[in-house]
């Protein structure tokens, strides 16, 4: 198994593991937004709306960045070593 193979292996099962974090969250969304029509917990449910989105937002630049960063090194470290193979 190549390099690449097992990179991309990885990226597969990475990215079902975000899917699965990814669902979770918007179940979480759907309960808060359930909660505060229901009108329990009125004055704390905008807190848990904060925190929630904070932790929402630093999962999509983190998953965002992530997929920059591997973008760059797809195109730079392995362009890279096929250069040298080409030589």
């Amino acid at each position: 198994m190549s390099e690449e193979q097992i990179a991309e292996k990885m990226q597969a099962e990475e990215n079902k593991f975000m899917m699965i974090l990814a669902s979770l969250l918007a179940l979480v969304w759907v309960i808060l937004i359930i909660i505060d029509i229901a009108g329990v917990l009125d004055p704390s449910i905008y807190f848990l709306y904060g925190l929630f989105n904070i932790g929402a937002f630093i999962f999509y630049n983190r998953s965002r960045n992530k997929r920059a960063s591997e973008r760059w090194i797809k195109t730079t470290l392995f362009e890279d070593k096929e250069e040298k193979k080409a030589e």
